[in-house]
């Protein structure tokens, strides 16, 4: 019997709330849009607030997050924020664009957006290529500043530990940048904010039923 919705007990803004995912309202949204509608939702925890991807048989997978939440994008950087020390509305207004951000990769995944073939600024292979170098360029200088020490000759192991960080910190922000500057990534962000409003009946946030002691 297939499950019609995934259900999770939590305490946002500081009282207990169930957060209700209805899988086929989902499903048949996402046929709406031009979809197959095979998307499987997972609940996950840690810091990141979603993310999707696609398995080896071609299923489309969302991972949404429902401790914690993009509070704010300060400039590139996403600011997580506890779902229990978040006023409900916030939290299931941005709970509900981060299922939209995560479901947009489905529907560009699926060639159903104009962004789909465009290429990120930087290749995947260029920059794991420079994380290889970058990996053997360290390994290079742990042993020129080892080797160093052993002469005490400190202010050239401090430049040369100096200079690691530096390159360290530069493919750092590439790599982030990249993310960032990413067509899609600018496409799902841009959906999330004007479009997050089309997924309220599937992910619906309410407070439990209060009883009354006589």
């Amino acid at each position: 019997m297939q499950q019609t919705e995934q259900v999770r007990q939590l305490r946002v803004g500081g009282a207990p709330c169930r957060l209700t995912l209805e899988i086929g309202h989902l499903q048949e949204h996402m046929v709406s849009l031009g979809h197959s509608g095979q998307v499987r939702v997972e609940w996950t925890a840690g810091m990141n607030p979603g993310e999707y991807f696609q398995e080896e048989g071609g299923q489309d997978v969302v991972c949404l997050n429902p401790y914690f939440i993009v509070l704010v994008r300060l400039g590139l950087f996403p600011l997580p924020w506890p779902a229990a020390l978040c006023p409900a509305p916030l939290y299931h207004k941005r709970l509900l664009q981060t299922l939209a951000h995560e479901l947009r990769h489905a529907q560009q995944t699926a060639g159903l957006t104009e962004v789909s073939e465009k290429a990120p600024w930087l290749s995947y292979e260029i920059l794991r290529n420079l994380g290889r170098g970058y990996i053997a360029i360290a390994l290079v200088g742990a042993l020129a500043i080892q080797w160093l020490l052993t002469r005490e000759l400190l202010l050239p192991a401090v430049i040369t530990g100096s200079v690691l960080i530096a390159l360290a910190l530069v493919y750092i922000v590439l790599a982030y940048l990249n993310y960032h500057l990413d067509p899609m990534e600018v496409d799902a962000r841009a959906y999330e904010q004007s479009n997050w409003q089309e997924w309220e009946e599937c992910l619906q946030l309410k407070s439990p039923p209060t009883h009354n002691k006589i």
